[in-house]
């Protein structure tokens, strides 16, 4: 009787411990950026440093902090675009739309920037207008977007000409993908290769290409990987529509499709010898290169934060218990927006309805 009320003990503590183990698995860290109207963190580096945007009352900044020691740099321009990268090299990469014109006439050019040396003291040097592709500037009234989509540690930069996924797939318009390599633009031109999202420091691109018409209602896009210094590409062959959402240093590819035969969306983690595994219940967002996946429940818990990790799926809520580093309570983690390979999780969420940047790393 003794033993077997000592094992039910040993097995509650151990289940209980399990259990704090699980709720502790991440220590949720605000960014200090409540002194501003809103922040919106978007890509995290190796070293731990984050880049995003915030509002300062009505003016919009962009912001590079380190989350370790909370050093802040802020830069502000006539009016930024939303995509934003930080590479290794603490090396910031964006677009902006700049006015040009008279006092009557405006009109917006797309730039293509770089943002070196972000916490030194002397900025005048460090921000560059990376220039632009071949033909494409002609005169202020005569400009085609140039607008940034992700960069790279190699200092390569991936450029097209339109601003969002659905006008690259629509397939009315003619677009074009152009790579910043070595001081020039490289235009991409394969019919297996018809947009491109993002970048890997091994110069591939992820992206796609489609087959049938929306006329004839049989139009379909397809994952494919565009392998720039082999000029090759390789082509993720799923059940049904399909978009590729992130691409790894180990060629691996994250996104989701539409089943036909089961009638719903699915995620999928693919090698990058094109197998595929289903991510069920999970739409993926962003990966690192230890094969960790951040995105948020698809079906059940529809819309929650989540993390993706050797085939299991684990809700971000329960693993922060939703209590920051200052003691705060959270209303909730709704965004997350990037993952790098030590396991540290950007995104952003509500405190008292208002919306904070945040870090997650793991204990």
């Amino acid at each position: 009787m003794k033993r077997c009320m000592l094992l039910i003990v040993t097995l509650f503590l151990f289940q209980s411990t399990s259990l704090m183990a699980i709720a502790q698995r991440y220590q949720l860290v605000d960014l200090g950026l409540s002194a501003y109207t809103s922040s919106d963190v978007v890509s995290i580096n190796e070293n731990g440093v984050v880049c995003g945007y915030l509002m300062d009352g009505k003016t919009s900044r962009i912001f590079v902090i380190d989350s370790s020691n909370k050093k802040l740099a802020l830069r502000q321009e006539d009016f930024f675009s939303y995509r934003l990268k930080i590479n290794n090299n603490n090396e910031i990469f964006g677009s902006f739309a700049h006015r040009t014109g008279d006092a009557h006439w405006y009109f917006s050019e797309e730039l293509v920037f770089k943002w070196i040396n972000p916490f030194n003291f002397i900025q005048y040097f460090n921000f560059k207008h990376v220039g632009y592709p071949k033909g494409r500037r002609t005169t202020s009234h005569n400009f085609k977007p140039n607008v940034f989509w992700d960069a790279n540690d190699l200092g390569q930069i991936l450029v097209m000409d339109v601003r969002s996924y659905s006008t690259a797939m629509d397939e009315t318009g003619k677009n074009g993908i152009w790579l910043y390599d070595n001081k020039e633009f490289q235009k991409i031109e394969n019919p297996g290769f018809e947009a491109g999202f993002r970048l890997n420091n091994r110069g591939e691109i992820l992206g796609c290409y489609h087959t049938g018409s929306v006329l004839k209602k049989n139009r379909l896009a397809h994952v494919s990987v565009y392998n720039y210094p082999a000029h090759s590409v390789r082509k993720i062959d799923l059940p049904g529509d399909a978009v590729g959402q992130d691409i790894n240093d180990q060629g691996q590819v994250v996104g989701n499709f539409y089943h036909p035969q089961e009638q719903m969306i699915i995620g999928f983690l693919a090698a990058a010898t094109g197998e595929y595994t289903p991510l069920i219940n999970f739409w993926p967002y962003r990966m690192n290169n230890l094969g960790q996946v951040v995105g948020e429940y698809l079906y059940e818990k529809k819309g929650q934060p989540a993390v993706w990790d050797s085939g299991e799926c684990y809700d971000l809520s329960v693993l922060t218990g939703l209590k920051d580093d200052r003691g705060n309570v959270w209303d909730s983690l709704d965004t997350l927006n990037g993952i790098n390979d030590k396991g540290e999780i950007i995104g952003n969420g509500t405190i008292n309805g208002k919306t904070h940047a945040f870090v997650l790393k793991p204990i």
